[in-house]
């Protein structure tokens, strides 16, 4: 049985969409794309890592590029269509939540023990 861990809201016209919908990450390692008009989805990562994927956030300039994080300890920055990471960070705890700045050039994320 796989569940939803995160969702993010994905507005038009980011990656290669026209309309808008949701990036939906699953206790099955996966992340989604559901559009919102006519309710299909497509897988956009399969195996995250070893265990939930429980943040996601899409770049605010670049909507062919998102990060993810896991219950793993890393975050991971991915672009459509590629099957594996652009970039990983392991970090010193599970990961619960992450979000782009602004800009773009940085990622916060929030630790399963507070930090």
């Amino acid at each position: 049985h796989v569940s939803v861990k995160s969702v993010r809201y994905r507005g038009p016209g980011a990656g290669s969409r026209a309309s808008s919908g949701l990036l939906v990450g699953t206790s099955g390692n996966s992340l989604y794309e559901v559009d919102d008009v006519t309710n299909q989805s497509r897988e956009l990562v399969g195996g995250h890592c070893l265990g939930r994927v429980t943040g996601v956030s899409e770049h605010p300039t670049e909507g062919h590029m998102f990060a993810t994080c896991g219950e793993d300890s890393t975050v991971r920055v991915w672009t459509e269509g590629k099957a594996s990471s652009l970039s990983t960070w392991r970090l010193g705890a599970p990961a619960t939540c992450l979000q782009f700045a602004p800009d773009g050039k940085a990622v916060a994320v929030g630790l399963l023990r507070g930090e």
